[in-house]
């Protein structure tokens, strides 16, 4: 769930909100719920990208537009980022000027599993070396973009659950991480001061 132009929207695997009919996807607006474009598959992110909210998943189509896995609501309509990246989108964040999407992606596209997708304005593109198993979280902070999931290797390199990506860097880097057990990572938000 995310703030969205004032009203809380909110997405996953669901048929109504409220008694109203919203699939996947609904918006609150302080005193009702209000169905949202509704996806076709249950809706697994969301990012605020300026004036655009950003959605990820596992769906093909929002608001009847064909958005497959990341869509985007500029305000007005929906629109998505070409053929998608494939597998089930489970992250999104904007970072260095590129949207990037975290979750099991690129089996529908040839390539092996990278779990992190970069948007390149027309395709979507593994960023260099990625993580061995599934990104569930994203973050931009500062000059880096966090993931956090079930991964142990990142860039090549063990990393333990969490790794960076720098501007610089589009390899990861493993971060001192997380030792024992299995971390759960949902979605990160700033923290309202």
């Amino acid at each position: 769930m995310v703030e969205y132009q004032g009203d809380l929207v909110v997405g996953g695997d669901f048929t109504s909100a409220g008694g109203m009919t919203a699939t996947n996807l609904a918006r609150w607006n302080g005193s009702a719920w209000s169905s949202f474009g509704n996806a076709n598959g249950a809706v697994h992110a969301l990012c605020v990208d300026g004036n655009d909210l950003l959605v990820g998943g596992a769906f093909t189509q929002v608001g009847g537009v064909g958005t497959p896995k990341v869509a985007r609501w500029n305000g007005s309509a929906w629109s998505g980022f070409g053929a998608g990246p494939g597998g089930r989108v489970k992250a999104i964040a904007r970072f260095d000027g590129a949207i990037y999407a975290g979750g099991h992606l690129a089996p529908d596209m040839g390539y092996s599993p990278f779990n992190l997708m970069m948007w390149t304005g027309t395709a979507w593109q593994p960023p260099g070396s990625s993580v061995d198993n599934d990104v569930t979280s994203l973050w931009a902070l500062g000059p880096h973009l966090y993931a956090g999931g079930s991964f142990t290797r990142a860039g090549g390199l063990p990393s333990s659950y969490i790794a960076a990506w720098s501007q610089a860097n589009v390899s990861g880097i493993p971060v001192d991480g997380l030792i024992g057990g299995t971390p759960s990572f949902g979605p990160i938000v700033p923290n309202p001061t």
